[in-house]
Formats: structure tokens, C-alpha cells, sequence
């Protein structure tokens, strides 16, 4: 069975789409699941997490090959290695440990002008629409082709996106099979949501048009949403979302209860703490006088994990 494809979005920066992505693609691993974790960000915060900002800025000097490389080969006219581009047991996991089952592709920070280079692209003089719409598809394909060469050596693959609807964050839409939307209960996180999902829907329709130009004319597939996770929730002394947060998270049940997840992440000083150490919170739980809050977040995780993988797989997770 080939890999699920999964993105991580949201246009507003700082609702957690990072540390979901991070958390997801390692805590199936504990799931015997072989994951693959894409950094398309420029900031590279999930490189960051994954392999410390040193290791990434010593790898990157070393000419370590990134996404980066992958967008460059398209300009080139070459292909794209992955053997070359995958770091393998490279993710941390704990202190001197890595997870053998989590792959990664390193971010650049010079991708962010390859959405320029992408937009101002085109071939030297097109004699046709159906000539302009195949240069359009090229450009937002270029991610769905190279991950076409590895998906069936992974479960999942989680993308990680820039916040922006711009067209890297396309290209991630495009060879995804679902996307994930985090968000904060607060008021200005919350407001947009409903807008993203309209331009992701619109993008589908574009997508599927510029398919049927393909000589032969392809099929398109688009993007589902998985599903809206709200993180950062605080609770009150009774283990449940403060009454602001609350009334958010019902806002969004409201409108669509469906899309959003039953379980959600709550504000926990050991995420920050797991960052710093460039692993996920798993470890901390088990460590011995571990904070309940710290158990009681990776309990939640474990949660997400299950419904996730319910919401795309359509089967109870062993």
C-alpha cells in the first residue's frame, strides 16, 4: 500500500502547524509505521525539530541536498535523486537515539525564492492554451513527481507547509492526498479558516482543469480535508478547555462538526522543552516525576494519532 499524503496548513503562522507535523510523523513510528517528514517551509523549523538548527545549518553547509534541491533540478531539467535527498535515521528521538522508521527532507531557507522564480516562469513562447495550462501543471507538480518515486517505502508522509496558499504550498496540495489545518481557539486564528478551505477547493477545481490538458488527459484526485486540529487549548481544573477556548471550539463544531478532530492539544511547557532538546515530547512522559500535564499531552497525541488515522485510512488502528 502506497504512502497516505498529508499537509499541514494554515496561511496564519504560529498555530502549531510544525509541531503537529513533527508530532505526527514521529508518534506513528511507535506504530511501526514507516514515515516520511517533508520540510517546505522556508523558517525549516521542522529540520529544526528534527535535527537541531546546528546539525542543520552544519548539513547544509556540507551541501547536504534539501527540498530546496528538488525545486532547483526543475529549473535544471534533471531529475531528483531521492536516494540523495532523504536523510535516514537522522530525526531525533531522545537524547542520542534517533527513530530508525522516520525520514526526512531537510527545508532551505533560499526556498522561499522559488515561489518567486515559479510564478515569473514561463516557456519561451506558447503557441496555445493547452501549451500555457501544461507549463501550469509542471509547476505545481514538481513535489507530486518526486514523491511518486518513494511512496510505496512509507505509511505516511506529512508536508509541512510555509504560511502562505502561494505556489510551493501548492505543490504540497497537489501531491497530497488530505490536509490537516491547525488552529488556535482564539478569534483571529479561527476567522480564516473557512477562507482556506474555500481556496484549497478552488485550487482542486484548477488542478483537475490543468490535468485534462495532459496528453493523454490524467485524472486528478483532489486534496480531503482531514480534518481541523485546535492546539494550544487551555483547560480549567476540571480537565476541560477554558470557557474562551470553549466557546471556539464549538463555534467550529458548529459550522462543520465534522471536520473538526474530537481531541485536541493543550498549552504544555514541555513541547517547548522537547524543542529546545530538537525531539518530540513522547520521551518526556515516561521519564520518572514527568508533569501530569506532560502525560496528559502526549495522552492526548496518542488520541490524535488514532483518529487520524481512522479519519484517513477509514479503519481502527491496531
Amino acid at each position: 500500500m502506497s504512502a497516505i499524503i498529508t499537509s499541514i496548513i494554515n496561511w496564519k503562522g504560529g498555530v502549531g502547524k510544525t509541531t503537529l507535523a513533527h508530532h505526527l510523523g514521529t508518534g506513528l513510528t511507535y506504530r511501526r509505521k514507516r514515515t516520511l517528514l517533508v520540510d517546505l517551509d522556508p523558517q525549516c523549523n521542522l529540520s529544526y525539530l528534527s535535527v537541531g538548527a546546528a546539525n542543520h545549518l552544519q548539513l547544509v553547509r556540507q551541501g547536504t541536498p534539501t527540498i530546496h534541491t528538488v525545486f532547483d533540478s526543475f529549473f535544471k531539467h534533471q531529475a531528483s535523486s531521492p536516494q540523495d535527498i532523504i536523510l535516514k535515521q537522522m530525526v531525533t528521538s531522545s537524547k542520542d537515539h534517533v527513530f530508525n522508521h522516520a525520514d526526512l527532507i531537510l527545508s532551505h531557507q533560499d526556498l522561499t525564492m522559488y515561489d518567486i522564480k515559479l510564478s515569473a516562469h514561463k516557456s519561451a513562447a506558447p503557441d496555445s492554451f493547452e501549451e500555457h495550462s501544461q507549463l501550469q501543471l509542471e509547476k505545481v507538480a514538481i513535489l507530486k513527481n518526486f514523491l511518486r518515486q518513494i511512496r510505496d517505502r512509507y505509511d505516511y508522509i506529512f508536508i509541512d507547509c510555509p504560511a502562505s496558499l502561494h505556489l510551493i504550498t501548492q505543490n504540497a496540495i497537489f501531491a497530497s492526498d488530505y490536509y490537516i489545518v491547525p488552529t488556535k481557539p482564539d478569534h483571529l486564528s479561527t476567522i480564516g479558516l473557512s477562507g482556506i478551505r474555500k481556496i484549497i477547493d478552488k485550487f482542486n477545481r484548477q488542478f483537475a482543469s490543468l490535468c485534462a490538458y495532459e496528453n493523454p488527459p490524467a485524472s486528478y484526485t483532489p486534496a480531503q480535508l482531514a480534518g481541523v486540529v485546535f492546539n494550544m487549548v487551555h483547560e480549567n481544573h476540571k480537565g476541560l478547555p477554558k470557557s474562551a477556548h470553549q466557546h471556539y471550539i464549538n463555534q467550529m463544531r458548529n459550522q462543520d462538526h465534522s471536520s473538526v478532530f474530537d481531541q485536541y492539544m493543550i498549552e504544555c511547557d514541555d513541547i517547548s522543552e522537547a524543542a529546545l532538546k530538537h525531539q518530540p515530547i513522547y520521551p518526556l512522559s515516561k521519564q520518572r516525576n514527568a508533569p501530569k500535564k506532560t502525560v496528559k499531552q502526549v495522552e492526548y497525541l496518542h488520541h490524535i494519532l488514532t483518529e487520524f488515522m481512522i479519519r484517513v485510512r477509514e479503519e481502527v488502528p491496531v
